[in-house]
């Protein structure tokens, strides 16, 4: 299956790219969206847009399902077919809409949500909950797994012997639920491609289910001490704490980014910033990682592709199958643009 980068980089223009503030955290949220809808529409029209595109923009942002809270929304369009039409983690710093030759992808690199995936996994003692989960906090998937075995209820009549008996009955059954668990969530992990599994719920139950993990689901396995198995992936708490794990991995992928570039500019030119070089890099398709941080409003040309610098830099560092990595203030690149080089 083509990814949305493909399908960008691989349709003929013209394109419309629209960013606009669509949370709906508000009881006005209805109204806020068609003053958007309104403006993106004003803003295309005067672009140069004709009115069938227009017309089929505004019709996809005014009918895109609602999401939950504060997110933002990305509606990229040529005149045969909406190409995109994606959540954005958070609100764009403001709407906009531009027409031109290629798509304007920054915002959608900035904040569109991460392609990686997230199991779910809140165990008790007779089974677990697995719920797959994407960083628009999106259940993909969601089944509940019961081994079968009941814990018999340990007994508090029948002499010492007979409670010890049924104690250990108990606790052989408890152990061979979380083994079954355990295994289900591997296979389920491994199913499904996740990246992570975040294992919650009973903490006696999670801790357990844990040490009976293979070492490779061990290995991606985060442990939170929030949930339960009745509520799954809608207990705030639990929320909350995989939306900070979606957080610090954005922060991981800049921190790994940076720190490349800083190590690459220092040796054997593996490294570019500013436009011009890092235009000539795209040009020999040359480009790993394209480092993003605030681009200057330059005009350039690219294998023939002449615009704004923040269009045609992104789009061919795509189309060439290079990374984009938006950078915070830890990083200040020429122009506000940098590469990591495959080759010197």
């Amino acid at each position: 299956m083509a990814s949305k980068w493909d399908v960008l980089t691989s349709a003929a223009g013209p394109f419309a790219s629209v960013y606009v503030d669509d949370s709906h955290d508000t009881a006005d949220a209805r109204k806020r969206r068609e003053l958007a809808c309104r403006a993106a529409r004003d803003s295309l029209a005067n672009a140069g847009a004709d009115e069938v595109l227009v017309g089929e923009v505004e019709r996809e942002l005014l009918d895109s399902a609602p999401p939950v809270g504060r997110r933002g929304r990305a509606v990229i369009a040529t005149d045969s077919a909406i190409l995109l039409n994606e959540e954005l983690i958070q609100p764009p710093a403001r709407d906009l809409a531009r027409f031109g030759s290629l798509p304007y992808l920054v915002p959608l690199i900035d904040q569109g949500p991460l392609e990686l995936t997230v199991l779910v996994a809140a165990v008790d003692h007779t089974g677990v909950r697995l719920e797959v989960v994407d960083e628009l906090e999106h259940t993909l998937d969601t089944r509940d797994y019961e081994p079968g075995r009941h814990p018999v209820h340990k007994a508090h009549t029948g002499g010492l012997e007979r409670y010890k008996d049924t104690q250990r009955h108990t606790e052989d059954i408890v152990r061979r639920n979380l083994h079954d668990c355990a295994h289900e969530i591997a296979a389920a992990a491994d199913q499904r491609g996740v990246d992570c599994i975040v294992l919650a719920g009973e903490v006696q139950s999670s801790s357990a289910t844990y040490d009976l993990l293979p070492e490779a689901a061990q290995r991606v396995t985060v442990r939170v001490e929030a949930g339960s198995r009745s509520t799954g992936f809608r207990n705030p708490e639990l929320r909350e704490q995989v939306r900070e794990l979606f957080a610090r991995r954005r922060l991981e992928l800049m921190a790994d980014a940076a720190e490349r570039f800083m190590a690459a500019s220092g040796r054997d030119e593996l490294a570019a910033a500013g436009i011009a070089a890092v235009s000539n890099a795209l040009e020999a398709a040359n480009v790993d990682t394209l480092l993003l941080t605030e681009p200057a409003n330059k005009t350039v040309t690219v294998a023939g592709r002449t615009g704004p610098a923040d269009e045609v830099l992104p789009y061919h560092a795509l189309a060439t199958g290079a990374r984009i990595v938006r950078i915070d203030e830890r990083l200040t690149l020429t122009d506000g643009f940098g590469a990591l080089l495959r080759h010197d």
